[in-house]
């Protein structure tokens, strides 16, 4: 069963459609509408050879970290370092990440850094794509 009473893609599977801050701004305004959550999806290929994974970008509200399904610990990137990234425990397994660790993903043309807070646990429906 979904929670939510509608979804939204603005493009099909595979394609980089999005939508902007204008259109995103109206859907939090329409009338009926309580909460609205944003999500961008993106295929990146990080080591040739390997499986391309996918990055799920979404803002979280404070706290709401505790929300994930989390294997082990949580730690939160220090004051001015790299911004946390949730990762599975098929990263941990695929390119060794963990709790603390700085990793690059390339986005936008160059490598990005960010500091992985916390594994969130993967499911068997997830791993069966």
């Amino acid at each position: 069963m979904l929670p939510a009473d509608l979804y939204l893609r603005s493009g099909l599977r595979g394609d980089t459609a999005y939508l902007g801050p204008r259109d995103e701004a109206r859907h939090c305004a329409a009338a009926g509408v309580r909460r609205v959550e944003f999500l961008r999806l993106q295929q990146l290929l990080l080591e040739p050879g390997r499986p391309r994974v996918t990055l799920l970008a979404r803002s979280l509200r404070r706290g709401s970290a505790g929300l994930l399904p989390l294997v082990g610990e949580a730690r939160l990137p220090q004051p001015g370092g790299p911004p946390a990234l949730w990762a599975s425990e098929a990263m941990v397994d695929l390119y060794g990440y963990a709790v603390g660790k700085v990793v690059q993903l390339p986005l936008a043309g160059k490598l990005q850094r960010f500091t992985v807070a916390g594994i969130c646990a993967t499911t068997r429906a997830s791993t069966a794509r």
